[in-house]
């Protein structure tokens, strides 16, 4: 919410919350609502629905990465350090904090 603001809209009004892209693209088909969703939806959009890029958005969003601790797999281990080098190269080059 803070963003929209910062981007000169209004703080939305949250009418309905829901985790379920489908139920969120159901939403935006029934005109009950605007909403932010991965691009990976694209794939996904029901008829009448549009996604437009936006690419001025500085949002950082949470990212977990878990596993059983006692996962000694060689694959698990060569996976979890690609992702390491990745996130921090990416930090490197945009600001992103590794916790």
């Amino acid at each position: 919410m803070a963003a929209c603001v910062r981007g000169g809209l209004e703080a939305p009004r949250v009418v309905q919350e829901t985790a379920l892209e489908t139920t969120i693209l159901s939403l935006v088909q029934c005109r009950v609502c605007i909403a932010f969703v991965n691009s990976a939806a694209q794939w996904r959009c029901p008829p009448g629905v549009v996604l437009l890029p936006v690419i001025d958005l500085n949002v950082q969003f949470p990212f977990a990465l878990m596993w059983r601790k006692d996962n000694h797999s060689p694959l698990l281990a060569k996976f979890t350090d690609d992702v390491r080098l990745m996130v921090e190269r990416k930090s490197r080059k945009s600001k992103i904090f590794i916790l």
